[in-house]
């Protein structure tokens, strides 16, 4: 396989990825979302991985350890424009990996918020009304967590 063939091979499958990772976006950034739909984009993101781990093995066949940008500079100038394309879909991905972790890691970080307040009003004693009518802070407990802000 000629080396043109896999490079635009490989940019065809990080575009794929781009792709898949704007949808994971728009999945993380929503307020509802059903957590089936991030199961499959995470199961198509890996199908996708294992694509190009595959087309990168055969490219290292081809070009050894050359970087692709060394290989057009060393022997090939026709790959510069290519080269080109290949490195602004390969800082597309990579942005967009980096906003998708930012808001996982927001959304884990909030979760945990919840989980905490909820945790620490569970261990509260509050006084309420017992069965007779009166406060009574030994027969029945509540939790304060409706006086909470989160």
């Amino acid at each position: 396989m000629e080396v043109t063939e896999i490079l635009k091979e490989q940019m065809a499958i990080f575009t794929h990825l781009s792709q898949l990772l704007e949808r994971e976006n728009s999945l993380l950034a929503k307020q509802e979302r059903k957590p089936q739909d991030l199961k499959l984009l995470i199961e198509e993101k890996n199908e996708v991985a294992h694509q190009l781990v595959a087309v990168e093995d055969k490219r290292v066949l081809v070009m050894g350890d050359m970087t692709i940008a060394e290989f057009a500079q060393a022997g090939d100038p026709s790959l510069i424009n290519l080269v080109s394309d290949y490195q602004k879909i390969v800082a597309k991905v990579a942005e967009l990996t980096k906003t998708n972790e930012i808001l996982i890691e927001l959304g884990v970080e909030f979760y945990r918020d919840v989980l905490n307040t909820i945790s620490e009003s569970a261990k509260e004693k509050v006084n309420t009304y017992g069965q007779g009518g009166q406060m009574n802070a030994t027969n029945v407990q509540g939790s304060p967590l409706f006086n909470k802000k989160v």
